[in-house]
């Protein structure tokens, strides 16, 4: 049985996607998918959209499930979440939060976490 013990959201809005910059570590400075651990009881849907609004204070609505990726003993689930309103600010855990070209992530640019181009390749089918 697959354990999710944790959620991120891929935000596609205009051509670009929603990353934030990783303060600690093991992807400090490395730019991904705002997400993190599930609390007792939520949903990956409702946990990728409460981390969306912590780490970068934008308000989405999650869609549907992109990918299921392991991550040591659990798994992660990144969730593809239509943007509803705001402007990215960093805070909690992350020391960046912007939007970035679409097609600049799936060339390589900027240095990101693990499967960020893979998934994002995967949300916009």
């Amino acid at each position: 049985m697959i354990r999710i013990a944790a959620a991120a959201a891929v935000v596609v809005h205009r051509g670009h996607v929603l990353l934030v910059r990783r303060r600690n570590p093991p992807d400090a400075g490395l730019w991904g998918y705002p997400g993190g651990h599930r609390e007792m009881g939520e949903s990956a849907f409702r946990t990728a959209q409460r981390e969306v609004a912590e780490e970068s204070g934008l308000r989405v609505v999650p869609r549907r499930l992109v990918a299921v990726l392991p991550v040591g003993r659990f798994h992660l689930a990144m969730i593809s979440c239509r943007y509803a309103q705001g402007a990215p600010r960093p805070a909690d855990d992350v020391d960046g939060a912007d939007w970035f070209a679409v097609c600049d992530v799936l060339r390589g640019g900027p240095s990101t976490s693990r499967h960020v181009d893979t998934v994002l390749r995967r949300a916009r089918l």
